[in-house]
């Protein structure tokens, strides 16, 4: 990368974890609550948390915060940055180990707030949990 394209890219890191923020410290007031299995993912440019997989039993959740602007000219290029993916351990085998799961195994909304995405997530553990 050249000097510029370094730069964009620590926009981009430090938005995105901007973004996935009020997530991380909402799972972790809520850690001691509920029997949650979080696995939070450091961005390695920021070296902050950007992404979160939360397992329960055979359910698994991964909340990804992605860049709402464009880090050269902060133009709005993605109104629904926070993707949510949903799917259970035993909703696909895999044949050889390698091979990528069918799409319909998965669950996937985007999102444009923190507060729907948790809604969303908090209401899918409690259908799949109870």
């Amino acid at each position: 990368m050249n000097p510029n394209e370094d730069n964009l890219a620590v926009v981009a890191a430090a938005e995105r974890a901007l973004i996935f923020k009020p997530i991380e410290e909402k799972l972790l007031s809520l850690k001691n609550n509920k029997s949650l299995g979080l696995s939070f993912e450091k961005n390695t440019i920021s070296n902050k948390n950007d992404a979160v997989t939360i397992n329960i039993g055979a359910l698994r959740i991964s909340i990804r915060a992605f860049v709402s602007k464009n880090p050269n000219t902060g133009a709005v290029i993605n109104t629904s940055p926070i993707n949510v993916a949903i799917w259970k351990d035993q909703d696909f085998k895999l044949n050889e180990g390698c091979e990528t799961p069918q799409e319909k195994a998965f669950n996937t909304r985007d999102f444009s707030s923190y507060e729907d995405a948790l809604s969303y997530v908090f209401k899918e553990i409690d259908t799949n949990t109870n």
